[in-house]
Order: structure tokens, then C-alpha cells, then sequence
């Protein structure tokens, strides 16, 4: 059955250890339940940003791995250096370690020039730095997001959600206002837009139905890759006025729900 559960901390009541325990497995449960059939990735925080450029700060956070949650609390701090090749700032999960009293699942934040390759590991960003330059992560325009060189890369950055890992939702929110710039034709257009502008974490089937309609494509799963330059593409043609003729018009949608 449903039941609701808690401790009285009131005068006169004694504190036992059981009431604590049962708070600290109340905030374990309902995160497992609320997150359960989510995918791994970045689930909430873990944002970066850039502190004299040339020090990449990482924000609290959760992630999800083999459906387990970790935690970071506090900021970490992640110094670059100029290299040739690309360079991977990623986490890597360690093995849990058995101690008397609890399970130890932990993590380490690394950041060289080897790709993200093995299961137990989650990619972050990519750059290129270069002698001399300093890193950023701002973006001119969508088509900015590609860039590697002095520019942090988040475009094979995985993000929970619903089933799959899905694409970053900062980026979904620049591609949202873009699209919103110009006068769209098609009600598709403006829904998909403005679900973007939530900064949510949007489902992975969500946008790649959307881009099989627009670009009038069959149905079916897409990399990061593919849906970053298919996403660059309806921008592109929103801005020319070009849709794929498949959707309403928004004024078919006004007049139908005039009728």
C-alpha cells in the first residue's frame, strides 16, 4: 500500500537513529524512483564555464551511470594546457569498493588527449588548444557549436532523459531562439521551438520525429553528429522561408480552432 511516513522532531520526543535513517533513504528512494527508465548522462548541472581562460569550472551536480546516481557538491576546477591533438575532459567511474560500513561508488574527472572509449566513462567536452590562445564557450551561431579549435565542443556531450541519452539541451535552447527569429509557416516549427526554449532535457524520439518531418527524411535513430547538422540545416532553412511542405501552416491551426 501507499503510506507517508515521518519523524516527529518535536519537544520531549526522543531522537533515534532509525528516524535519521529513514530521511537519508527517503531522499535516496525518491530520486531513484523519479529517475527510474532514465538513461546515463549528465542529468542535472554539471555545466561548464570558463574562469581566466584557460580553467575549465564544472558545476554541481548529477549524473547517471548504470543506474546508479552520483553526486558532486561543489565546483571543480580543471586546468588546460596548450596540446596538439584533441583533447577529452571526461569522468571516469571507478570500481565500487566494499568497505565494512558502506559501498563506495566514485568517480574522477581526467582531461587528455585519449577519446572517451569505454563504457565507464562519460565525455564532458572536446577541444583544441593552442599556444598562445585562450579557451571559450560561447558561440556566435549555431554553426559555432562545431567548432574545436580554442572552443569548448559539447556536441557528443550525453544527457539523461526518458530511454535514450539525449542532446544538450543549451544548445536545443540557442536552436529554439534561432528558429524563433523568423516568421514560421509551419505549426511543427514553432512547438518544437518553444519546447527547446524550456531548457529541458528533451527526449532523444522527440527530435529525431521532428527532423524525419521536417526534412521530409524517413524515420530513424540518429547520432549527435546527425542531429546537430540536421538541426543546423532547419535553421538554415527557416531563415530562407523554406519548409518541407509536410506540416500545417500555423493559420490552418488558427482557422481549425475557429471552426
Amino acid at each position: 500500500m501507499f503510506k507517508n511516513n515521518y519523524p516527529r522532531f518535536e519537544k520531549g520526543v526522543v531522537l533515534k537513529a532509525t528516524m535519521l535513517e529513514n530521511m537519508l533513504l527517503y531522499q535516496r528512494n525518491m530520486l531513484s524512483i523519479l529517475y527510474d527508465g532514465y538513461s546515463e548522462g549528465i542529468l542535472a548541472g554539471v555545466n561548464l564555464s570558463i574562469e581566466n581562460g584557460t580553467t575549465i569550472v564544472i558545476s554541481p551536480g548529477i549524473i547517471k551511470h548504470k543506474d546508479m546516481l552520483y553526486h558532486m557538491y561543489e565546483e571543480t576546477r580543471v586546468a588546460a594546457h596548450p596540446a596538439h591533438d584533441t583533447q577529452y575532459l571526461r569522468i571516469r567511474f571507478k570500481k565500487p569498493e566494499k568497505k565494512s560500513d558502506e559501498v563506495q561508488l566514485e568517480s574522477e574527472i581526467i582531461l587528455d588527449e585519449h577519446p572517451t572509449g569505454v563504457e565507464d566513462e562519460v565525455e564532458l567536452c572536446r577541444f583544441v588548444l593552442n599556444d598562445g590562445a585562450v579557451l571559450r564557450n560561447s558561440y556566435r551561431d549555431l554553426k559555432d557549436y562545431s567548432t574545436l579549435h580554442d572552443t569548448v565542443n559539447i556536441i557528443e556531450t550525453m544527457y539523461s532523459a526518458a530511454d535514450r541519452p539525449t542532446f544538450s539541451p543549451d544548445f536545443l535552447m540557442e536552436f529554439g531562439r534561432e528558429m524563433l527569429k523568423y516568421r514560421l509557416t509551419d505549426i511543427n516549427d514553432v512547438y518544437f521551438a518553444n519546447e527547446c526554449l524550456k531548457g529541458e532535457h528533451i527526449k532523444r524520439e522527440i527530435i529525431e520525429r521532428y527532423l524525419s518531418r521536417r526534412l521530409d527524411m524517413p524515420y530513424k535513430k540518429l547520432s549527435n553528429q546527425e542531429i546537430y547538422r540536421n538541426l543546423v540545416r532547419t535553421a538554415d532553412m527557416a531563415r530562407k522561408g523554406e519548409t518541407s511542405g509536410t506540416g500545417r501552416s500555423v493559420m490552418q491551426a488558427r482557422r481549425m480552432l475557429v471552426d
